[in-house]
């Protein structure tokens, strides 16, 4: 639902640039192949149906029926109104931010940061004495830092998901106290067992969300 949100509040953000390319197509392209000449919006708009004819006929253009100088009329109207409301939305959709989950306790791009300390905890001890274990390590943690920076931000879904939420930080702070630890090499099997903990949970965060 979430994601959802997201795609539709890019659409009105984008809304008012994709309403001015349809009014240059009709400008430029669109209205000149039909009446082989170009007039200004505002003439459209706001000078009567004669005034257009009589432009028209000055440029010994075959007039059409009338009706399709007021349909003509009536699009560009609809045209005018439509990219007006399109700026409404444009400027609804970036003064709206969404507001996070009252029982949320961790909000935001929050996971990042003990995996990334877990990472540079690990470097130091590489370049220290390097070993199989460490490089090893590093390898759990990179392949968690790429899940968890591909996730969307803690904090704004329901309960259900604030509770993952929270057991996923939980046990990035438990890598941390582990990569942190004099004892870090020989932690190997119970990072990886917590990175692949990890890694399950995210899933089934994103199954929840998808179905909201």
């Amino acid at each position: 639902m979430r994601q959802k949100s997201k795609i539709s509040k890019k659409l009105a953000i984008c809304s008012p640039v994709l309403m001015l390319l349809v009014g240059v197509l009709l400008y430029y392209f669109i209205l000149p192949a039909r009446y082989n000449k170009v007039i200004s919006f505002i003439d459209w708009l706001f000078s009567g149906t004669d005034n257009i004819i009589a432009t028209l006929r000055s440029a010994d253009i075959v007039i059409g029926q009338l009706y399709k100088i007021i349909l003509t009329k009536v699009v560009l109207w609809l045209w005018g109104l439509g990219f007006i409301f399109s700026i409404f939305l444009c400027g609804k959709a970036i003064q709206n931010k969404e507001e996070p989950n009252l029982n949320a306790r961790y909000i935001g791009r929050v996971g990042i940061v003990p995996i990334n300390n877990a990472m540079s905890a690990i470097r130091i001890k590489i370049e220290n004495n390097s070993s199989q274990n460490l490089n090893n390590i590093y390898g759990i943690l990179k392949r968690v830092e790429n899940r968890i920076q591909a996730l969307n931000e803690f904090g704004f879904a329901d309960n259900q998901v604030l509770e993952i939420e929270g057991i996923i930080y939980e046990k990035l702070q438990n890598i941390l106290s582990l990569c942190d630890s004099d004892e870090a090499e020989n932690e190997e099997a119970t990072i990886r067992k917590l990175a692949n903990e990890i890694m399950v949970l995210c899933e089934k965060r994103e199954m929840l969300l998808k179905k909201r």
